[in-house]
């Protein structure tokens, strides 16, 4: 199991949704212990400081198999076999008009 910490900023717009998810007392299981918020069941670990301001750090536990990676980050998988550095260098150098022969067979050193 791998620890997925998040800080949660005392001066953001999502402090008071924490707060209350983590302190509610209608919530049908222990807040004292463990709390839900953003579709996951987080603990409190501590509060800190640093230049920014105060935060509170929660951790909750994930398996590494459900870890998937930011939605931000793409991933493309290349074969090696089909992309070699000349390959690279050469079709740059077509973008900008040369042609590879004009190169002294600088293709092959790579």
């Amino acid at each position: 199991m791998k620890e997925i910490e998040y800080q949660v900023r005392h001066n953001t717009t999502e402090y008071s949704d924490y707060l209350q998810a983590r302190f509610n007392p209608s919530a049908r299981i222990s807040t004292l212990k463990a709390f839900d918020w953003k579709g996951h069941r987080w603990s409190y670990r501590y509060t800190d400081f640093d230049d920014e301001g105060d935060f509170d750090v929660i951790y909750r536990k994930a398996p590494a198999s459900k870890l998937v990676p930011p939605a931000t980050t793409e991933y493309i998988e290349v074969p090696v076999s089909v992309i070699s550095a000349a390959d690279i260098v050469s079709s740059y150098f077509e973008t900008l008009g040369i042609k590879t022969w004009e190169l002294g067979n600088c293709r092959n050193r790579f």
